[in-house]
Order: C-alpha cells, then sequence, then structure tokens
C-alpha cells in the first residue's frame, strides 16, 4: 500500500482534492441551515400573469404593494383608483394591473420548509407583522446559487433564490410543486412578502 501511494500520489491528489471541495461546499451551504430554527411562518404573493413587456410598465410588485396592505395585523385589499395611471403610458392602473396579473397567495410553514396556496379569505383570518423582519430578526433575502452537477462545480446553471437569513446563517426557502409553473416562470423569482403569522410557535 505505502508503494502504491508512494507510486500514484499525483492521482490520489487530484482524486481527494476534488471531494474535499465539494464537502467543503456542502457544509458551508447546508449545515448553517440547521441552526437557523424560524420560529414564524410567513404570507407572500406571486403573479401569475404579467405580458407586458415596454419599460416603464406597472410592475406586479407595485401592483402588490398597492392594493395588498397589512393594517391593524390584517390583510387588506383596497381598491384602485379607477383614473390613476402611475407610470403614464397612457392606460389606466385599473386596466393595467387587475387585467394583467392575477395574484396568488401562500403561507409558507417555516418548521416544515413547505409552502401551500391559500385563498384571500384565510389569508385575512390571519394576523400578521408586514416588517421586513420576522420578530426573531429572521427576514427573507436573494442570494446567487450554483445549481446542477456537483453542487454547480461541474456544470448546471446559476441563478438568484430566496432564503430565511439571520446574519450569517441561511435557509433556502423550498417551493412546493404546485408552485412551481408560478414560480419559475415569472419575473425575478422573488417572493412578495406580505407579512409574518403570529403568533410564533414559541
Amino acid at each position: 500500500m505505502k508503494k502504491f501511494i508512494q507510486k500514484n500520489w499525483i492521482v490520489l491528489i487530484a482524486f481527494i482534492l476534488p471531494v474535499l471541495l465539494i464537502g467543503g461546499v456542502f457544509l458551508s451551504v447546508y449545515l448553517p441551515s440547521i441552526f437557523l430554527a424560524p420560529q414564524y411562518d410567513f404570507v407572500y404573493v406571486v403573479c401569475d400573469q404579467g405580458v407586458r413587456v415596454t419599460y416603464p410598465r406597472y410592475s406586479c410588485e407595485q401592483y402588490v404593494e398597492d392594493n395588498y396592505v397589512v393594517e391593524n395585523g390584517k390583510l387588506v385589499v383596497k381598491e384602485m383608483d379607477p383614473l390613476r395611471d402611475l407610470d403614464y403610458d397612457g392606460i389606466l392602473d385599473v386596466n393595467e394591473g387587475s387585467g394583467t396579473y392575477k395574484v396568488h397567495l401562500f403561507v409558507h410553514n417555516t418548521d416544515i420548509n413547505e409552502s401551500r396556496e391559500i385563498s384571500l379569505m384565510e389569508a385575512q383570518l390571519l394576523t400578521l407583522d408586514s416588517s421586513e423582519f420576522a420578530p426573531d430578526k429572521i427576514h427573507i433575502t436573494r442570494q446567487y446559487k450554483a445549481s446542477g452537477d456537483f453542487i454547480g462545480i461541474f456544470g448546471g446553471r446559476s441563478m438568484y433564490e430566496n432564503y430565511l437569513s439571520k446574519g450569517d446563517t441561511h435557509q433556502e426557502i423550498n417551493i412546493t410543486d404546485s408552485y412551481n409553473n408560478l414560480y419559475y416562470g415569472n419575473r425575478g423569482r422573488e417572493l412578495l412578502l406580505i407579512g409574518w403569522v403570529l403568533p410564533g410557535r414559541n
């Protein structure tokens, strides 16, 4: 064995180094999420349509921000001013937004890291905190992620994903199959936070 190692040490190093590198990347990406332990679920929205391509445009983000607000801990859907044209494109926002975007509401269970779609009525029964940070100081961030064979080192594609974050600790937000078509087919793959569900688990 000793003679074999002496004769083939270059081959062994060439084999071991990639394994160590992959192991280091795996630990740095997945191990911190074990210690995050979020205590608050959250509600978010996504639009499943958006056919306008001109710029500036009345974006889904702006549409949600204008019409889906949390007041006194409850989700309120406001009526849009029928004469408003926020992006000055000659198309009234009431026609541009409601005719282009269909809003879907989701609640994300941070304990099992899974989302499910809910109705507006269900969402309005929840008590919400619309702050950027949950009471346990966790917030949603978007970070660059390489995916594919061997965690993106040898091929695959790269993209931005959504994470629950606290300091240097991050946990990727898993998306359920029922949402994949919406999530992967829309602008920026960004979750639009409505609010954190109160109270927390502890």
